[in-house]
């Protein structure tokens, strides 16, 4: 999952606290079969709306303290059962550099979770192992420049078209000059060995696709549409939940609208 914006007035919390009962297993006989196979929850970006991402922000702001933002996200993964293991790393909402690679979260902002061991933040980029299948977690801040630099007219109603604009080019950003970039010896947005799994978010709209055997993943959002979407014409899918077999690559979608 991705793009949570926990301190949005448009952060669908009780959508959210809907997604933890099922993983606690409270859900339908049927539902607990499913639930009781998830081991890994990977969250791509944008845990938190931020303060000043954007004009106007503060009009949509539940929670204007960016520690306040955090605590709260802090006990909404609490609630994730300890058998799941997590890994979450930063967007562009989130209180971390905005040049890319983006570090991940300090402890300072993840302190109330305490010592809670299943719960791994991770810079953006970043790639994991989950029984021999290599993730690319990637928020997907390039995503806007793109679309604009490559004129993917579909880009926002299909992400996963930019997915595979970066596997062909084998970078996660390859239009210069628009998005700020660390001055790093080594480049680490070359995609040098394509992943099993590419999994971004940014765009708040869910999209699979299948490239040179890379799976290609957008999983959405957890907030509404906001203004600033609705004036874009962005289509927006919230609260649908991709769920990767790892033993068969099959995709399920699971809705908690």
């Amino acid at each position: 999952l991705s793009d949570l914006h926990v301190g949005s007035k448009k952060f669908m919390r009780e959508n959210f606290q809907r997604f933890l009962k099922f993983l606690n297993g409270d859900c339908t006989e049927e539902e607990k079969k499913v639930a009781g196979k998830i081991k890994y929850l990977l969250i791509a970006g944008d845990l938190v709306d931020g303060i000043g991402a954007y004009p106007t922000q503060e009009r949509e702001l539940l929670t204007k303290d960016i520690y306040e933002q955090y605590e709260i996200f802090c006990e909404l993964l609490k609630g994730i059962p300890e058998w799941i293991e997590v890994v979450a790393i930063p967007g562009n909402h989130d209180a971390v550099r905005i040049a890319e690679p983006q570090p991940s979260l300090p402890s300072e902002l993840t302190k109330t979770l305490g010592e809670r061991g299943n719960i791994h933040f991770a810079p953006s980029p970043t790639q994991v192992e989950l029984h021999g299948v290599r993730v690319l977690m990637y928020h997907g801040n390039s995503v806007d420049s793109i679309i604009s630099g490559l004129n993917i007219s579909k880009g926002y109603h299909h992400p996963e078209l930019i997915g595979i604009e970066m596997l062909r080019r084998r970078h996660l950003a390859p239009i210069y000059g628009d998005k700020p970039l660390l001055p790093t010896e080594r480049d680490a947005l070359v995609i040098s060995n394509p992943p099993d799994i590419m999994h971004f978010g940014h765009v708040h709209k869910n999209g699979y696709a299948e490239y040179h055997g890379t799976t290609v993943i957008n999983s959405g959002t957890w907030q509404e549409k906001t203004e600033y979407q609705i004036k874009q014409g962005h289509i927006v899918t919230p609260c649908l939940l991709p769920l990767y077999d790892l033993q068969t690559g099959v995709i399920k979608t699971l809705n908690f609208t």
